[in-house]
């Protein structure tokens, strides 16, 4: 949601869904 800029980088950690 908030890290739609970052989403890329958290893809890593997280999946899209945050």
């Amino acid at each position: 949601a908030d890290l739609v800029v970052v989403k890329p980088f958290t893809w890593s950690m997280v999946p899209v869904h945050d």
